[in-house]
């Protein structure tokens, strides 16, 4: 509401009315700028965890097949006995049940790192999950809408 010309005619209003509703209109703007702040931190940490599971990605493709294989991909500290450990379900590294750890999805347990709960916690509170960045939607041939019929006259009248 920073721009007059969204402001509504308060000018039938009396002084008390109008500051109660110049002051809703002041208390929505800092809430629209509170839920901008959270908005943008989530972002912020979603690109973090996006970043930290990715280098990890990159490290355990580089270990593959050597001695230090048989860690976990998370703290990159733990040994596993059978040279086995966890698969996460979301990023597909292998971790120990300090780095991970069982988590519900639909209707079964499924293994997650700590890094992918924590991402699917933050998608979680900000909707982010259901409403994915706007990405443009990909034509599909022979979608066109097809023009429209011109009005019958008696020119163009079908025999």
């Amino acid at each position: 509401m920073d721009d007059p010309s969204m402001m509504p005619d308060l000018s039938h209003l009396s002084a008390e009315e109008r500051e109660i509703i110049e002051n809703v209109f002041k208390r929505q703007k800092d809430e629209e700028a509170k839920e901008t702040q959270i908005s943008q931190k989530a972002s912020e940490e979603l690109s973090e965890l996006d970043k930290q599971i990715t280098e990890r990605k990159e490290t355990s493709k580089k270990l593959v097949g050597t001695q230090d294989d048989a860690i976990c991909q998370i703290c990159q500290k733990t040994k596993f006995a059978d040279g086995i450990g966890h698969k996460c379900f979301y990023c597909q590294l292998r971790s120990c049940a300090r780095c991970g750890g069982r988590a519900q999805s639909k209707n079964k347990a499924i293994w997650a790192c700590s890094l992918c709960q924590k991402r699917q916690q933050i998608l979680a509170k900000t909707g982010k999950w259901f409403q994915p960045e706007e990405q443009p939607q990909p034509k599909i041939s022979g979608s066109e809408p097809s023009p429209s019929p011109q009005p019958l006259t008696d020119d163009n009248v079908p025999e």
